[in-house]
């Protein structure tokens, strides 16, 4: 079944239809009142594109802008430029050794994943940031809220093909900046920015080593909900107290984000699982740490509390934090005339600072860290947490696994 989310949905019935979108969003929502809730705003918006006679989809597959690639679609062919790419990582399967990798291309209409798996993973080693590629019989799926473009043996991917380019690349727009006290558990995407004032210990847990999912036990065997009896490969997962000022948040790292945050290798560690202190001096390096954090904030249900999955970490971009603070001034110069814009600007620096401590009585702040001796027993979970007592037994144990690897099956 072809997804398209609501917002290219929308977006695709004002582009084939004089209509605008405040009139579009008011039809949506009568339909959607006319059935008594029996259907969502994306059904409702596929019954006022049908009633305003637009065809939505010209093609389920073929030659597509990758702007224009739906989950669901088959024998997809698109051409893009190489954004990124990624090494290719090694499985164990039902039928035998595997390998994935993937790459990001990008053309003038936005950008996607493109997964390699087995023989074709062999490519990403000729594949180098710029080639242009042509894809041909992909399959587009959806993982994490993200599209991607999966390529079997019955799939080509033709590299640097003659007389093809890509004038021009969209770059992707950033997720929304939020503070910690404005998340409300729903955002998708979502980015903050925020001091550590806690580190857990690096936790482990048995994953599927065909596709990287958690697997569940079955007496003295490991169970795979796609791939059955496996022998389990491990990932590991970081639980961290983030406070920017206006709150704190557990944040949760998986798989290449820990790798990312932590400056170490895979190999590095998985030696954690049988040497936990190799982990300490990591641990105490990142307390203080002023960092950006980009993922999805969600409600764990179990605790109540708002968590947030980072997919990706990096330390703040100082000229960006500038140019946001900029533009934050030019708006409120606008959104309030009266107020001269170097009085707005004289309330924050142009450089990044510390964030102020939040008024929680029991959060460690950046400040106490600070002022303590770096020791390990700082960052156990024994120590002073804004995570009610009931609740350390299993740091983050409830939210969702999420991985640069985490692919449902292997497409052959």
């Amino acid at each position: 079944m072809i997804n398209i989310p609501y917002d290219q949905l929308i977006a695709m019935i004002l582009e084939k239809k004089q209509i605008s979108r405040e009139e579009l969003e008011s039809r949506i929502k009568a339909k959607m009142n006319q059935l008594s809730g029996l259907i969502s705003r994306v059904g409702a918006a596929h019954i006022v594109a049908n009633e305003l006679g637009i065809r939505l989809l010209d093609s389920m597959g073929g030659k597509l802008k990758i702007g224009k690639i739906l989950a669901g679609m088959r024998d997809v062919e698109t051409l893009g430029k190489v954004v990124q790419v990624f090494e290719p990582r090694a499985f164990e399967g039902k039928l035998g050794q595997g390998k994935v990798g993937s790459i990001v291309i990008a053309d003038e209409t936005g950008q996607i994943r493109v997964v390699l798996w087995n023989d074709m993973a062999n490519l990403i080693d000729r594949i180098k940031t710029g080639d242009i590629v042509r894809v041909i019989g992909g399959q587009a799926r959806q993982n994490s809220g993200q599209r991607e473009l999966h390529l079997n043996a019955k799939s080509r991917l033709i590299i640097n093909p003659p007389g093809e380019s890509v004038a021009e690349v969209k770059a992707p727009e950033p997720p929304k900046r939020y503070q910690i006290s404005e998340l409300q558990g729903n955002e998708a995407m979502a980015e903050i920015k925020a001091t550590i004032v806690q580190v857990f210990d690096l936790r482990f847990y048995e994953v599927c080593p065909k596709c990287m999912k958690r697997l569940q036990p079955k007496g003295e065997e490991w169970h795979c909900q796609a791939h059955g009896k496996v022998q389990p490969d491990y990932s590991y997962v970081l639980n961290m107290i983030a406070d920017d000022g206006s709150g704190t948040i557990r944040v949760v790292c998986f798989g290449r984000s820990v790798e990312a945050i932590s400056g170490m290798t895979r190999e590095e560690l998985l030696r954690v699982r049988e040497e936990p202190g190799l982990f300490d001096e990591t641990k105490n390096n990142l307390l203080g740490s002023i960092m950006l954090f980009r993922g999805r904030a969600l409600r764990n249900e179990m605790f109540d509390r708002i968590e947030f999955i980072a997919r990706q970490v990096s330390p703040v971009d100082v000229d960006r934090e500038i140019e946001m603070l900029k533009e934050r001034v030019e708006q409120e110069s606008m959104a309030n005339p009266s107020i001269p814009a170097q009085t707005t600007a004289s309330t924050d620096t142009t450089k990044p600072t510390p964030t102020q401590p939040s008024t929680a009585p029991d959060t460690q702040t950046r400040a106490e860290a600070e002022s303590k001796p770096q020791t390990t027993e700082q960052t156990t979970e024994e120590s002073v947490s804004p995570i009610p007592d009931e609740q350390k037994e299993k740091p983050g144990a409830d939210a969702e696994e999420i991985d640069d690897f985490d692919i449902d099956e292997e497409l052959v």
